[in-house]
């Protein structure tokens, strides 16, 4: 039994996809929903949504 997660790789697909793709899924979520939009000066909450938004996205 081989746990090299390499060695299971089906033409070519790369193992770094699957988390790429899930980033990009979340982050483009994010800016649909209006919780990734650009924080203004002094706005507490925008920036709470901003990084929230940001870590979920990079943490998943």
């Amino acid at each position: 039994m081989k746990l090299n997660p390499y060695s299971n790789m089906h033409k070519g697909a790369s193992i770094g996809f699957l988390p790429l793709l899930a980033t990009l899924i979340l982050l483009s979520v994010h800016y649909f929903t209006g919780a990734l939009e650009w924080p203004d000066i002094g706005e507490v909450r925008a920036q709470r949504d901003f990084n929230s938004a940001i870590a979920m996205s990079l943490l998943t």
